[in-house]
């Protein structure tokens, strides 16, 4: 309406100044509507940062899984994996920000978002009651894991390097006949392999309920991070899981010298 009205009112075609005043008000009167409709538009695109991500993580997954062409079965596991992790730990870069929260704040936002599975695990009590704050420097290490009934978590002769927390449902120890529900844990022992040795794990472990949920703790994360990080909880945690073990198992006196070396 400010450049042109009802038409009744119109730059002369004969002043060369109003034709230009004219095009300089539609140009300005333009970019300041575009403006802000582009604001209004970003507003809305970013009113929840957190599903945009989310819907971004699916995208990129779709795309991964139609380059790969994976069946229907692993394409709804991959999905189901993806909202898990990001149940448990975020779909933000939590390391940028963990790096610069105050200390204080990272151990409360620590214990305040994962309670629920420091009261599951009765050995993150455990070692969060000896050493205050272990816990928060734990979580960040422990990568979650879904499976469905069936799947097989690891098989005799193959090689991992991870330990297992459950979190939700329940694995079997086929061999041994063992059950572990939740709160329980197993394969501490790959994580007290030395360095460059070679062994395959001598069971198979699969999932027995609808669905369990896992926490996994790599070794190569538990090496490296705790022994910079928190070398008192690293030791406490090798001397924790070999006393859990079998006693006149090979691996067992294999892991005590290697602790009793670093003693």
């Amino acid at each position: 309406m400010t450049t042109v009205g009802y038409g009744d009112i119109s730059a002369n075609k004969f002043s060369d100044l109003e034709m230009l005043v004219a095009l300089f008000s539609m140009l300005f009167g333009t970019t300041i509507f575009a403006f802000v409709i582009g604001e209004v538009l970003m507003v809305v695109l970013h009113f929840d940062p957190s599903a945009t991500l989310l819907k971004e993580a699916k995208e990129r997954l779709k795309a991964f899984q139609v380059e790969k062409h994976l069946g229907v079965g692993v394409k709804k596991q991959m999905l189901r994996n993806l909202f898990y992790q990001v149940k448990v730990k975020s779909v933000f870069d939590t390391k940028a920000i963990f790096d610069t929260m105050p200390e204080f704040l990272f151990h409360q936002l620590q214990r305040s978002n994962h309670s629920d599975t420091l009261e599951r695990h009765a050995v993150f009590q455990q070692w969060e009651y000896e050493l205050r704050g272990c816990f928060s420097v734990l979580m960040p290490l422990l990568r979650p894991l879904s499976l469905d009934q069936g799947a097989i978590v690891f098989k005799a002769g193959q090689r991992i390097s991870c330990m297992y927390f459950v979190e939700k449902g329940e694995c079997d120890d086929v061999d041994s006949g063992s059950k572990f529900g939740v709160g329980s844990h197993f394969a501490s022992e790959c994580l007290f392999i030395p360095t460059k040795t070679r062994f395959t794990m001598a069971k198979t472990v699969t999932v027995t309920s609808a669905v369990c949920h896992l926490l996994t703790l790599d070794r190569r994360e538990f090496n490296k991070q705790l022994h910079i990080y928190c070398p008192l909880l690293l030791r406490k945690m090798r001397q924790t899981l070999v006393d859990e073990q079998d006693e006149n198992s090979s691996w067992v006196r294999l892991i005590k010298t290697v602790v009793s070396a670093e003693s």
